[in-house]
């Protein structure tokens, strides 16, 4: 199986390096199964130019359905493997979003002369992070 992970959002540049990597575990799958691009082209139902352009040129600008299908001709898969459960996931979103409000109102209270302690903001980071985690919508939290 050929796995390709994310643990955050990614950048364009990094997104096609993903897929070129994808796209050269693929050529690799191919030599060792010995099969000719033609071959490939045909029991992907891919033409045989885009078969060409994914396994010998790494085009990033092959379409999703092609690489699926050209994986599917070598006999292999392309999965999604998450890094922590939905669950750990959301509680770091939840952190995160508590410190980045928690450092807005420490930078809006320092320009009016009432700066708190860092301890202060660790407090209010824990208590805006419970409050968002009971009743924030997805839209608060995923902002």
């Amino acid at each position: 199986m050929l796995k390709i992970c994310h643990a955050r959002p990614i950048n364009s540049s990094r997104m096609i390096q993903n897929l070129q990597n994808l796209l050269r575990s693929l050529e690799e799958r191919r030599r060792a199964l010995r099969m000719p691009l033609l071959i490939v082209a045909r029991r992907s139902s891919v033409s045989l130019r885009t078969v060409y352009r994914a396994l010998r040129d790494f085009d990033g600008s092959v379409s999703a359905a092609s690489v699926y299908a050209i994986a599917g001709a070598l006999v292999a898969e392309i999965a999604l493997r998450t890094r922590g459960s939905a669950d750990e996931v959301l509680k770091e979103q939840v952190r995160k979003k508590a410190w980045k409000i928690a450092r807005m109102t420490q930078a809006t209270a320092a320009m009016e002369g009432q700066a708190v302690s860092l301890m202060e903001q660790r407090r209010l980071a824990n208590e805006l992070a419970r409050r968002l985690q009971a009743v924030g919508s997805p839209a608060q939290i995923w902002e």
